[in-house]
C-alpha cells in the first residue's frame, strides 16, 4: 500500500503542466496602429475597405473599432470619363459613362493628342460605393470613391451624400482622402471644407498634385437620425455622389454647390468646372 502511495505521488509531481493559450493575431497598418482581430473585423462591418483600415489614422481608428456595425445596403457603380481639351489645355467637354464592372476592370487610362495640334482627349476610370451603416440605434451613411487611373487635371473635387427628408444629419462629418506614391509610401490627409445641409453634408478638398501619385481613394461619412424621433422609418436613401474638378478649381467653389437628393448641385459659377456623374444610391427597407 505504501509503495501504490509513493508511485501516484511521483506520478502527480512529474505530469508536464500544460497550459492552454489562446494566440491572439494582430495587424499593424501603415501608420504603426496595432489592431486586434476583431478590432479589423468591426472596421470591416463599418463598411471601410481594407485600403482604408491599411491607411487609417489613430484618430479614425480610435473613434470606431469599439462600434458594432452592419452595412444593410450597398450599391457600386463603375464610370469612364472622357474629357478633351484644346490645343491651350482649355476644356472643350467632359463625359462620364456609367460602365459595367467587366469594362471597369478592362479599361486603361489614355491620352490621345489630336491632329494637327487640336488639344488632347483623357479616358480615366472610377467606381463610387455608397453604404447604409446600422449601429446602434442610428444609421451611418457612407461614400467611398476610389480612383482605377490618375487625372491630369487635379484641383479641388467635391464629395457628398444627399439624404430624404425624414432623416438629419447627427454627426460630425468625417472625410479622408487616401493617397500612395509610385514608391510604394501611402499618405492620409482629412484637410477639406465641410458643408453640412438639411439636405445632405459635403466635402471640398484638393487632390494630390505630385506626379508621382499611382493610386488615390477617398471618403466621406456621418451619422443620421430621425427627424421626427416619435416617427416610424420605413425606407432610407443615401445619395452617394462626386465632382471631379477638370480644369483649375478654388476654395471659393465652397459658396458653389449644395448636396440633396438629386446628389451634388452645382451653380452657374461651378458647373462648368466639373464633370458629372450619376449617383451611387444605397436603399433600405424595414422599420426604424
Amino acid at each position: 500500500m505504501k509503495n501504490k502511495i509513493i508511485i501516484m505521488l511521483l506520478t502527480v509531481f512529474f505530469i508536464p503542466n500544460f497550459v492552454s493559450a489562446k494566440v491572439i493575431n494582430t495587424y499593424t497598418n501603415s501608420n504603426g496602429i496595432e489592431m486586434l482581430d476583431i478590432d479589423y473585423i468591426n472596421l470591416l462591418n463599418l463598411g471601410f475597405t481594407e485600403f482604408e483600415i491599411e491607411n487609417m489614422t489613430l484618430d479614425e481608428f480610435n473613434n470606431n473599432h469599439n462600434l458594432i456595425g452592419n452595412v444593410v445596403s450597398s450599391e457600386t457603380k463603375y464610370y469612364k470619363n472622357v474629357t478633351r481639351y484644346g490645343n491651350n489645355n482649355n476644356l472643350i467637354s467632359t463625359d462620364d459613362y456609367e460602365i459595367t464592372l467587366a469594362d471597369y476592370i478592362n479599361g486603361k487610362k489614355t491620352n490621345i493628342n489630336l491632329p494637327r495640334g487640336n488639344g488632347y482627349v483623357e479616358t480615366n476610370y472610377k467606381k463610387m460605393t455608397t453604404q447604409i451603416i446600422a449601429i446602434t440605434n442610428k444609421y451611418r451613411y457612407k461614400v467611398t470613391v476610389e480612383w482605377k487611373s490618375i487625372p491630369s487635371v487635379r484641383s479641388y473635387d467635391i464629395i457628398g451624400i444627399g439624404i430624404d427628408s425624414n432623416v438629419v444629419i447627427d454627426s460630425s462629418i468625417t472625410f479622408q482622402q487616401d493617397y500612395c506614391y509610385s514608391n510604394g509610401n501611402c499618405y492620409s490627409s482629412n484637410v477639406s471644407m465641410v458643408k453640412t445641409l438639411s439636405t445632405g453634408g459635403g466635402a471640398l478638398f484638393h487632390l494630390p498634385s505630385s506626379s508621382s501619385v499611382s493610386s488615390m481613394s477617398s471618403y466621406l461619412y456621418f451619422n443620421v437620425n430621425k427627424k421626427n424621433i416619435g416617427s416610424t422609418i420605413t425606407s432610407q436613401h443615401a445619395y452617394g455622389d462626386y465632382a471631379h474638378a477638370v480644369k483649375t478649381t478654388y476654395t471659393s467653389y465652397y459658396d458653389h454647390f449644395s448636396v440633396t437628393s438629386a446628389g451634388i448641385i452645382l451653380d452657374a459659377t461651378s458647373v462648368n468646372s466639373y464633370d458629372t456623374m450619376s449617383s451611387s444610391i444605397a436603399s433600405w427597407s424595414g422599420s426604424w
